[in-house]
């Protein structure tokens, strides 16, 4: 979850904010109409570098800044409205998953990626769920494995296992 909220430390309820944050807050430059607007005219970066990274689920989101907006803008558009929304709340839950274990979800591991996916499948998760999740997945997934994550060898037996099992 995303709060964006006035940054006053008195209130009462500010400190119990605090230990459910993930990393530093982000002090946003003050623009009148930052919540209101329906498309920024200015890069999301100029608020904060962080935030042109969470403009849509792309592969390669750490380089997005290499790119012209309008390269940005056919990448971003290269999903549907419905597929960036079902993989940003699939990479939530595998992030909240990974950071419960002091791990980075960008660069997880394979093994922490198949464990997770195998948490899920003991859950009772159908193979073409855990497909979904990998692909979503490996759509934030920053690591160094061929293509990405669907096209690694250990996922590929995977997906394979959960669909015979």
């Amino acid at each position: 979850m995303i709060l964006i909220a006035p940054y006053w430390p008195r209130p009462i309820w500010f400190p119990f904010l605090r230990p459910h944050l993930l990393e530093d807050p982000w002090i946003l430059d003050p623009v009148p109409d930052l919540l209101t607007r329906q498309e920024l005219s200015i890069p999301l970066a100029t608020l904060h570098p962080q935030l042109d990274s969470l403009a849509a689920p792309l592969p390669t989101l750490v380089r997005l800044q290499d790119f012209t907006p309008a390269v940005k803008r056919i990448l971003i558009s290269s999903h549907q409205v419905s597929t960036r929304k079902l993989y940003a709340s699939k990479w939530k839950r595998f992030s909240f998953w990974e950071h419960s274990k002091n791990v980075d979800p960008f660069t997880a591991p394979i093994s922490s990626v198949l464990n997770f996916l195998s948490e899920l499948f003991q859950q009772g998760s159908a193979a073409a769920t855990i497909k979904v999740q990998l692909a979503a997945i490996s759509n934030f997934h920053l690591g160094q494995h061929a293509p990405n994550l669907m096209a690694h060898r250990l996922c590929k037996a995977f997906l394979k296992g959960t669909s015979l099992f």
